[in-house]
């Protein structure tokens, strides 16, 4: 029993430092420790398989965390009722997740509008905290991003009623908002939202932001929309920095910047291909296109 304790604590203390993967091998630890111990439902265990939800969804193993978060939930609800924060909060992991492997779930969308009722009712609840995200997240796999963005805005908005003025809830669903926004083709509106997200981002995890990446791609996106090639490559450069920054090796997102990069570069090198075919009656314009496209193209190949 102690050495379950312990090594639960010592994950969770991990993770809040951002030491994962290291957090997330002593979790699994203690839910081996706990399963063998007790027979069937029993708190230590719920409490280390909720713990172990929040670590593998944030590794992005979101089939195996929304089994982990539905397992707990299941605990929680015999040991404790429906009711519970408990109960809630892996009720919360669970859409999220499973949002994620497998948005056309059938029991995804009454779960939602529950959980984002009870957060509206009392969106202090700590237990809550996640729901917005996790709904809106649903929402916007479910090819309903308006309301996905919508949830996105009413979060932000309520979070700075209550006197939110940098927390990293709030950075996050800037984040977010801001992301589902240029998705849905809101450039101008979302600009200054994704500043913030960045600004704040930053002061709050000193230079190591895990929302940096995604608020720079979508920055890069804009500027592309704009015509602006200069800008949304000097962008996603930022976005493979901020994700190599900010991310283990072993992680999901560790390469989603230099994904973001490597997409960027290789299409800049067509669009200057292109430019050089139109031109080409002009030899000195062509020849300075194909320099750019080979300039990119060498770059993609580092």
């Amino acid at each position: 029993y102690i050495e379950a304790e312990l090594r639960r604590i010592i994950g969770y203390t991990l993770q809040t430092i951002n030491e994962r993967d290291e957090g997330n091998k002593h979790i699994r630890r203690a839910v081996e420790l706990q399963r063998s111990l007790h027979d069937g439902p029993h708190e230590d265990l719920a409490l280390s398989l909720l713990t172990l939800a929040d670590s593998i969804i944030y590794l992005g193993q979101y089939k195996e965390g929304a089994a982990a978060a539905k397992e707990a939930e299941n605990m929680w609800l015999e040991l404790a009722g429906p009711e519970d924060p408990r109960t809630l909060q892996c009720r919360t992991w669970y859409v999220y997740s499973q949002a994620k492997a497998n948005p056309m779930a059938s029991d995804l969308e009454a779960i939602s509008r529950d959980l984002l009722e009870r957060w509206r009712r009392d969106p202090t609840a700590e237990e809550l905290e996640v729901a917005p995200n996790a709904v809106a997240t649903y929402f916007a796999r479910a090819g309903r991003l308006d309301d996905a963005v919508a949830i996105y805005q009413e979060q932000v908005a309520t979070l700075k009623q209550l006197g939110d003025t940098g927390s990293t809830g709030l950075a996050t669903a800037l984040d977010n908002c801001g992301h589902f926004m240029v998705r849905a083709g809101l450039d101008d509106e979302a600009e200054p939202i994704l500043r913030e997200a960045l600004e704040m981002g930053d002061r709050i995890y000193e230079g190591k932001s895990p929302h940096a990446d995604h608020v720079w791609a979508a920055l890069a996106t804009i500027e592309a929309r704009r015509g602006n090639l200069d800008t949304q490559l000097e962008y996603a450069r930022e976005s493979a920095r901020a994700s190599s920054a900010a991310y283990a090796p072993t992680h999901i997102f560790w390469r989603a910047g230099d994904s973001v990069l490597g997409n960027t570069l290789l299409e800049q090198a067509e669009h200057f291909l292109d430019r050089a075919w139109e031109t080409k009656s002009d030899g000195s314009i062509a020849d300075g296109y194909r320099q750019r496209a080979n300039a990119l193209l060498s770059e993609l190949k580092e």
